[in-house]
């Protein structure tokens, strides 16, 4: 699939010194990268790489059969673009962030920057993670389970729905629907879909998106926007848009020359981007603005009425008296108190689709375990038995299989990988059930 001429023709326009080079790199191979979950330990990837601007980020020498490794299911790393992990090097240059900081992810799936955003709070504060589109959301509910954090709310809903929320979030990301342009080199499909009528209406969805998820962004937050293209008029003319309806100014963020990431004027300030003949990463565009003002207290607000207290059995989750546990839609989540009051505020605007720590369902008083709770970095060791699986004992439990051998177990038991779990079986007599969800089981073969 050949490059449109209309976008070969803007970038030898946008890049009059080095278009050639530019086009060129869009017909060679996509680095391979991944990120590393810190909280989940295992050796996944020992011939490898360091991503510069992300600690947790590695290159590697050849794409690997993700769906075909235990280890990808258990939430010890996400297939991430290179590029998009900079997110990691902004959040960790914000000045001034509150010990506990409410973070929105405004157009989340599939979960590659919540995962990230994730492991920046490392368990601290509270991020939503939001998507608009159903089957997208229920995709980037299954990544943030998996990667295990309790302190993260992930809901489904258009960014209209932020609009009448006032200054709740310290940082609301907005990795916008663009034209694509930046996948032209991995997904040759993105060329045939683009279009300069297309580009134009992306820049005009932006300017929408951004107005609605504003007065949401408190005084003194930084709003973080990003876009996988090139399209100055969906980068850096969206910003310097921006910073004409609001009050705000752009943040500066301190680049090593060496990773080949261009300065992007913004303002009187500048954003970033990465260009597939320079940086080692597809095309990518990042920029940080702060809201004027100052950034207030903690969040305050009343329990939602959605929420109904629940009992559940004592030595579930570790420092369990720190949680409320509350029962929505029949099944018992655990929610510590930012998420919670987080979760009170937006509940009557926001259709949350997973809080917290989802721990099960009480039949006859006894606890049917959630899914979340197998992957949760705060379940209690030794709350239930945990069997360790082969490879192909893994592969088999993950394609919904109960031909496993758990005799050494009697009722629910957590099944793991190199010691990290998978998720539930329950041994009854001679007869092993399979707990893993049906909509997250492997269909490939091998």
């Amino acid at each position: 699939m050949q490059l449109p001429v209309d976008f070969i023709a803007r970038i030898q326009h946008q890049f009059p010194s080095d278009a050639s080079q530019f086009l060129k790199a869009l017909d060679t191979e996509a680095p391979v990268s991944v990120r590393v979950n810190p909280a989940k330990d295992a050796a996944v990837f020992t011939e490898s790489l360091s991503v510069p601007w992300c600690e947790h980020g590695l290159y590697l020498p050849q794409r690997p059969i993700f769906t075909l490794d235990p280890l990808f299911h258990a939430g010890c790393y996400y297939p991430q673009e290179a590029s998009s992990m900079f997110l990691w090097h902004v959040l960790n240059a914000l000045p001034d962030l509150p010990a506990d900081p409410v973070m929105l992810d405004l157009c989340a799936a599939p979960g590659g920057k919540s995962t990230l955003m994730a492991s920046f709070l490392n368990g601290r504060g509270v991020l939503v993670a939001n998507e608009t589109v159903r089957l997208r959301a229920n995709i980037l509910m299954e990544n943030m389970m998996k990667w295990g954090y309790g302190n993260i709310l992930v809901s489904q809903s258009a960014p209209s729905a932020f609009s009448s929320v006032e200054a709740l979030f310290d940082v609301v990301v907005v990795d916008a629907p663009c034209s694509g342009e930046g996948l032209f080199r991995k997904d040759l499909d993105a060329r045939s879909e683009w279009s300069p009528e297309n580009a134009a209406m992306c820049a005009t969805r932006q300017q929408n998106i951004l107005q609605h998820i504003w007065d949401a962004l408190k005084p003194g937050g930084y709003l973080v926007y990003s876009t996988c293209t090139f399209n100055p008029a969906e980068n850096q003319d969206n910003m310097n848009w921006l910073l004409k309806q609001y009050d705000a100014s752009p943040v500066s963020i301190a680049v090593d020359d060496s990773w080949g990431v261009s300065p992007i004027p913004v303002g009187d300030g500048q954003g970033w981007a990465f260009y597939p003949h320079q940086a080692r990463g597809e095309g990518f565009f990042i920029a940080v603005l702060q809201k004027e003002g100052n950034m207030h207290g903690a969040v305050k607000n009343k329990r939602s009425e959605k929420m109904v207290k629940a009992k559940v059995p004592q030595g579930i989750l570790k420092g369990q008296d720190q949680y409320f546990m509350s029962t929505i839609n029949q099944t018992i989540y655990a929610l510590t108190h930012v998420p919670l009051m987080v979760y009170s505020r937006l509940a009557s605007q926001v259709r949350f689709i997973h809080q917290g720590i989802g721990l099960g369902q009480l039949v006859r008083n006894d606890l049917v375990p959630h899914e979340s709770l197998a992957l949760s970095l705060d379940v209690v060791d030794d709350y239930s038995p945990i069997h360790e699986l082969s490879v192909d004992e893994a592969l088999h439990f993950l394609r919904g299989g109960t031909q496993l051998s758990v005799s050494d177990v009697t009722g629910w038991c957590r099944v793991a990988y190199y010691g990290v779990p998978l998720g539930w079986v329950k041994a009854v007599g001679n007869r092993v059930n399979n707990y893993y969800p049906k909509e997250w089981r492997i269909r490939m073969g091998g």
